[in-house]
């Protein structure tokens, strides 16, 4: 589908068509992966190009002191959040470098820019808080689907971020593992899992998540359970070979999208600081976190992990499958709480 050209404001439609140009060969190299990371992106550059055309300068015009002035013009905004200027910041970055790289700019002036003076009330931290997830996965769970397409992205997004979420699985993880990596024994889901350095760990499947394999797999119409026969990976490619693994970059690239779409639908400017970093390894830290404060053990937490113990008494403090299976209910008991709670 064609996306919409740059809008310049009607004060300022004598922008340099070199300039509209360039940053529309940005925006669809960079910005088609999804409806609503273009529309942000487009925001962005329209808002930057606009405010340069009011100080009669072009892009190759601007100095890192304009920019500067730029972040700082947005920083005073009355309308404008902490995070929104970050965020602007970001996304003007991933512009300039890639102008760089075509040779249309000379050098990334927002790179070279310093940090905005925004006020940090909060220390960043690599997860998301309770709260963020619950809005996060509530926004999963409710995202609108059009046509049979949107409702397979939402489909394969949902079950995504429910396995890395409850499993604290790395995206290699997530890639190189197989459905018939899940196994059932003695009465119990796990997933065998193949990690740093060739390590085997078996993470267990809890409740709720085992509910969200079935659901994922119904849409699919493949049986609620896989069999060791099978031959799809976890997630299963939306076009062409089902059987076909995706890449750790593409499992990333499914989060990113998520990402850039869920912060466009957030109003919330606490949880807005948290998900604009977000990444399949902040999931990993939410899922240890989480766990924690479901009152998991260390030991539960290191062995599902797959985290490497410097302590060698480590070893002797293997814990029994069944108090994992009780430590892993744990998480699916708090999710289950806050969801109905919130």
């Amino acid at each position: 589908m064609p996306q919409p050209p740059l809008n310049p404001t009607p004060a300022h439609h004598g922008l340099p068509d070199e300039d509209i140009q360039a940053v529309m060969q940005w925006l669809y190299a960079r910005g088609r992966r999804s409806p609503h990371t273009f529309a942000a992106y487009k925001r962005e550059a329209e808002k930057l190009l606009n405010w340069a055309a009011g100080e009669g300068k072009t892009l190759r015009d601007l100095s890192i002191q304009d920019i500067g002035r730029y972040l700082h013009h947005l920083e005073h905004n009355k309308a404008a959040k902490p995070s929104t200027v970050m965020y602007s910041r970001r996304v003007l970055n991933q512009m300039y470098q890639y102008l760089c790289d075509l040779g249309y700019l000379a050098r990334n002036a927002v790179k070279l820019t310093p940090l905005p003076a925004v006020p940090q009330e909060e220390v960043p931290t690599k997860f998301l808080d309770l709260d963020a997830w619950i809005w996060l996965w509530k926004w999963l769970t409710a995202r609108p689907a059009a046509n049979r397409q949107q409702n397979a992205v939402k489909v394969r997004d949902r079950w995504l971020f429910a396995l890395v979420y409850h499993t604290g699985m790395r995206r290699e993880e997530v890639a190189k593992a197989s459905m018939s990596d899940l196994q059932y024994r003695n009465g119990r889901w796990t997933l065998r899992v193949l990690g740093k350095r060739n390590k085997v760990r078996h993470v267990s499947i809890h409740s709720v998540l085992l509910q969200e394999l079935k659901q994922y797999r119904t849409a699919l119409g493949l049986p609620e359970l896989p069999d060791s026969q099978e031959n799809f990976g976890l997630i299963i490619p939306l076009k062409g070979d089902k059987t076909r693994r995706l890449t750790p970059r593409a499992i990333g690239l499914m989060v990113h999208e998520c990402r850039e779409a869920a912060l466009a639908d957030c109003d919330d400017d606490p949880i807005r600081i948290q998900l604009i970093n977000m990444s399949t390894h902040w999931l990993r830290h939410t899922n240890t976190t989480h766990r924690y404060m479901a009152g998991a053990s260390t030991e539960t937490i290191q062995d599902e992990q797959g985290h490497a113990d410097p302590k060698t008494t480590r070893i002797y403090l293997k814990t029994l499958p069944g108090q994992r299976q009780q430590d892993a209910e744990k998480l699916a008991e708090l999710h289950a709480n806050a969801v109905k709670d919130s």
